[in-house]
């Protein structure tokens, strides 16, 4: 939350649907990211199907930041 907070005080925008959603995309890429590194340099990820973690990991992050929109529109 940090982070969502951090980025709607730097970027100035209004806290609205389409900027949640983009603020969700760009730090669900930058979770893929630092995910891929991590996965990189453990010895055992056979069995991780990662396509299809990383796509789940993509829209929970929309996800998070839709509901963090939800909390400060209605609270």
């Amino acid at each position: 939350m940090f982070f969502y907070e951090l980025l709607w005080a730097l970027s100035g925008v209004e806290r609205m649907f389409l900027w949640s959603v983009l603020f969700g995309m760009l730090i669900g890429f930058i979770g893929i990211g630092g995910w891929m590194f991590m996965f990189r340099f453990h010895p055992d990820t056979s069995k991780v199907n990662f396509k299809i973690y990383y796509i789940q990991l993509f829209f929970a992050h929309i996800i998070f930041s839709l509901t963090a929109l939800a909390v400060y529109l209605f609270l």
